[in-house]
Parts: C-alpha cells; sequence; structure tokens
C-alpha cells in the first residue's frame, strides 16, 4: 500500500510454521488498533469504518482456510485497503480544517498520486509477456518453484531446452512430490533426448498423481517416451491405460494414434484420430496427424481437408511448417505440383530447416513433368543446402541432389552423387530406394535427366 516495489505474481507457501513471535506480534497489534478504532469512533467515526472494512473484506482472503498454493497475494488486498484509504483521507481532512496552507496539502498529493503512477507503470511492465514476468518472480522472491515451472514450460515452448530443463529441475528439487512438476521435467528431458532419465520422472509423477486425469496426462507422457525408445508395444499399453482413466481426452487419443501407426495399424489408427476430432474438433495438432494417417491409407483428399482445416485455425506455431509440408505431400500425391510447390515454399519460410520440405520442393523442380515448373538452378542450390543439413548421409537426398546436377547437365556429378545414395541405401536395406537408383543411374550414364 505504501511502498508498492517488489510484488510479482506468485508468492509460495511458506515449507515452514511461522515464527512464534510474528504470530504474537500480530494478534497485539490487531487488537491495538481495534481498540483504538473503537474507542475513537464517536469523535473520529471514519477510523472506525475504514478499519472494520478493511478487517471485514479482508477475512475472505486472511488464509484461515488455505485457498490456492499461493501464500497470498497482492489481488487480495485490492478491496480490503479501500477501508484504509477512506480512515486516512478523512483523517488528514480533519487534521487539516484549520490549516490555512492547503496548497502543500495539494503538492503533497499530487506527488503521492504521481510516485504511486510511476510505480503502477513499472510493476505493468514486467507482466508484458510471460518470461519478463516470471524473471522478475525469481528476483523479488526466494525458492519460488511456481515460477521455476513456469520458465521451463515457456522455454520448452521456445525451444531452449537446456534453459527449459534447468528450470524444471530447480523446480523439482524445491518441490519434489509435485506430479506436475514431475512431469513437466520429465517432458524437457524427453525433449533433450535423456529417455530414461524421463520415464524415471514420469513414474514418479504417476506415483504422486492425485486423481485420474492428472494420471492419465503422466501416462500419456509415458507413453511417448517409451515411444521415442522404439518401444512401441509398451507404449501403445500406456496410451490404452490413459484412455481408460480419460477416454474423451483428444490428446491421448492422438498419441495413441501416432504408435499405431508407428506399429503400421493404419485404419485403428485413424479410429482414434477421428475420436481425437471429435473430442477436439479445433485443434491444428489433431487435424495434422489424422491427415497423416489418411495420407497413409491413401486417401489423399480427406487429407488434404484436414490439412486445410489445420491451417484454417489461422494459428501461427512450431506446428505450421510441418503442416505446411504435409499438404504439399497430400498435393503432389495428387499431382497438383504447382499448389505443393507453395506448400513446400511456405513451409520453408517458417522453418529454413526443415530437409524433408527442401527436398520434395528440390525433386519436384528438378523432375516435374511440366517444364514450366521445372527451375534446375534454384533446384541444386536447394539440393545442396539439403544435403548440407543432413550431413551427406541421408540417400534420399543424394538421390535428388544426383537429379538436380542431371538436370543442370552435370551428368558426372549426378552419377558420383547418386553412387553414393546407392552405397547407402544398400546398407540401410532399403530395396526399393536401391532399385530406383539403378533406374537413375543408366539414366545419367546416357547423360539423360
Amino acid at each position: 500500500m505504501l511502498w508498492p516495489f517488489g510484488l510479482t505474481a506468485f508468492y509460495s507457501y511458506p515449507q515452514t510454521t511461522l515464527p512464534g513471535w510474528e504470530v504474537a506480534l500480530s494478534i497485539v497489534l490487531l487488537i491495538g488498533i481495534t481498540a483504538a478504532a473503537i474507542a475513537l469512533r464517536r469523535g473520529h467515526p471514519y477510523l472506525a469504518t475504514g478499519w472494520f472494512w478493511y478487517l471485514g473484506m479482508l477475512v475472505p482472503v486472511i488464509g484461515v482456510v488455505q485457498v490456492g498454493s499461493q501464500a497470498h497475494a497482492d489481488r487480495y488486498t485490492y478491496l480490503p485497503q479501500i477501508g484504509l484509504y477512506l480512515a486516512l483521507t478523512w483523517m488528514i481532512a480533519d487534521l487539516a480544517k484549520a490549516w490555512r496552507r492547503q496548497w502543500i496539502l495539494t503538492a503533497a498529493a499530487t506527488g503521492v498520486i504521481a510516485f504511486l503512477s510511476w510505480s503502477a507503470w513499472i510493476q505493468a511492465s514486467y507482466w508484458r509477456e510471460s518470461e519478463s514476468l516470471w524473471k522478475h518472480t525469481l528476483a523479488v522472491t526466494a525458492n519460488n518453484a511456481v515460477a521455476h515451472n513456469h520458465l521451463g514450460k515457456l522455454f520448452l515452448e521456445k525451444g531452449l531446452i537446456d534453459e527449459a530443463v534447468a528450470h524444471c529441475q530447480a523446480a523439482v528439487n524445491l518441490l519434489p512430490n509435485s506430479p506436475m512438476f514431475q512431469a513437466n521435467l520429465g517432458t524437457a528431458l524427453l525433449h533433450k533426448s535423456l529417455t530414461d532419465e524421463a520415464i524415471l520422472h514420469f513414474q514418479k509423477a504417476m506415483e504422486l498423481a492425485p486423481n485420474r486425469t492428472e494420471r492419465a496426462e503422466v501416462q500419456s507422457n509415458m507413453g511417448n517416451a517409451l515411444l521415442q525408445k522404439g518401444l512401441a508395444d509398451e507404449a501403445i499399453v500406456q496410451f490404452q491405460q490413459a484412455l481408460e482413466l480419460a477416454p474423451a481426452d483428444g490428446v491421448i487419443h492422438i498419441d495413441y494414434g501416432n504408435a499405431l501407426l508407428r506399429k503400421g495399424l493404419v485404419d485403428k489408427a485413424i479410429v482414434q484420430f477421428q475420436q481425437a476430432s471429435e473430442s477436439a474438433p479445433n485443434d491444428r495438432i489433431i487435424h495434422n496427424d489424422y491427415g497423416i494417417a489418411l495420407l497413409r491409407k491413401g486417401l489423399v483428399d480427406e487429407a488434404i481437408v484436414q490439412f486445410q482445416k489445420a491451417l484454417d485455425s489461422g494459428i501461427e506455431d512450431a506446428y505450421a511448417p510441418s503442416i505446411h509440408y504435409n499438404l504439399g505431400n497430400a498435393l503432389r500425391k495428387k499431382k497438383l505440383l504447382g499448389e505443393a510447390i507453395a506448400q513446400y515454399r511456405e513451409a520453408l519460410k517458417r522453418e529454413p530447416r526443415l530437409v524433408a520440405a527442401e527436398d520434395n520442393l528440390t525433386r519436384i523442380l528438378a523432375t516435374a513433368p511440366d517444364a514450366s515448373l521445372r527451375n534446375g538452378s534454384q533446384a541444386l542450390e536447394l539440393a545442396m543446402q539439403a544435403n548440407q543439413l543432413s550431413g551427406g548421409r541421408d540417400p534420399i537426398v543424394l538421390r535428388t541432389l544426383a537429379a538436380a546436377y542431371a538436370e543442370n547437365g552435370q551428368f558426372s556429378k549426378a552419377f558420383e552423387s547418386a553412387k553414393s545414395a546407392l552405397e547407402l541405401a544398400t546398407t540401410q536395406r532399403n530395396q526399393a530406394l536401391v532399385e530406383a537408383l539403378q533406374h537413375d543411374l543408366s539414366l545419367y550414364q546416357k547423360g539423360l535427366p
């Protein structure tokens, strides 16, 4: 009220009891002010009015019954403090009745209002975006697990994995019995590809989870971790158990569907995506993954509808490049190469390092039956970038690079690139790619693109 600095969004509940002397002093102060307000009520009724307003409005939020995980909150003071302002304002007016130099009070009031306005402007500036808010919280409070947790989730969304892990770990260190903090640390570790460590934290979170909904969410995360380890069967068991706990959770349906896709069970995966779409019809991630499953099934038109629904959400996030890329793949299967090119370019505009989109765009520019769509020089530039990004060890990218060389009449380089791709494809036992590359090599030997 008097010095509004060091305020923040969340104050941690103390893990130890309050010192006895603080409690005793507070009780004495409370009784003393209340007694004074009652004693002075006849000559100065505003003191009783203001003080009892303060106490009355404070009762629901004082924390006698704990609500939420915060120790206290700035918002709890807004209404109670009106009573103190009433008492203070009428008291100053009462004392200043006989004072002739009223301009001093005017100047003082102006100064106070200016100071409070300035401090409010500073305080509001911390709320301009989440990162500054939670960093300020850590700066003015000690051992704030909630702030660490929020920063961890925020950095994870931004792709800053190391920072996310550090803050999630700090939150767990402060409150190891929080299932949410354990699960968030597991998710951050999963993004860092530390799958075994992530599984340990998901297991701990499941042990601590207080209700079916939270347990289902953590069990789904466990399934994703097992899927990342290549244990698709074990992952499917986790997703099935999670759906038993939360059958209407669209995210779990979609995770389960992706696990089934990994196993090649496309029809069963489509059923899961359909159920996910029904439970969350406006979720772009569901529409995107549903479209992938339909594309795998060869239902290209239906897949295009799903990708278009994902894009129609208008949200710009980390999934946008993938959605444009997948829509490009569907259009390419429909032989709508011009439209596919536009989608691949849009994907690369949002994520220039998306090798798959770069490779597919290059393939069209180098091999399209329609000569108006071909662009040899641009195809070669893109193919070289994709090959560099993939470390020169991806046979599919090397095959596309060979096609780009051939389109530019550089058949010796095309042959060498296709030969390198053939060696890698043979090592990987990818027979279909081996046969395709053997056909390509025969064309390059004849000087044909």
